[in-house]
């Protein structure tokens, strides 16, 4: 079991929910389901190589993170297999404040 995961934005959950699907059945996360695993674009001649842009997607990623019940919580950190999970929203002023459970 690890000791703490951080997920610092979208990218890096959405790795972590490919990684481990199951994690986009909690809570609000489904609203974000095909978004995160939509295949990239294989032969696209496109600038970013066919990588989707999750940066858009960051309010409604926060909004779910909010919205997490305490057994929202829990499941998280048991489907990645950690004791704490950190991650980071965007306050009125656009700092970046830290939470954990």
């Amino acid at each position: 079991m690890l000791g703490r995961i951080t997920i610092s934005s979208v990218n890096s959950f959405a790795n972590l929910a490919r990684q481990h699907p199951s994690i986009l059945n909690v809570g609000a996360f489904n609203l974000l389901r095909d978004v995160i695993l939509k295949p990239k674009k294989s032969g696209c001649n496109c600038g970013g190589g066919g990588a989707i842009d999750l940066s858009a997607y960051r309010p409604q990623f926060e909004s779910a993170l909010t919205m997490l019940t305490d057994a929202d919580k829990q499941a998280i950190k048991t489907i990645l297999s950690t004791q704490q999970v950190c991650y980071y929203t965007k306050n009125g002023q656009g700092q970046l404040k830290q939470y954990c459970f």
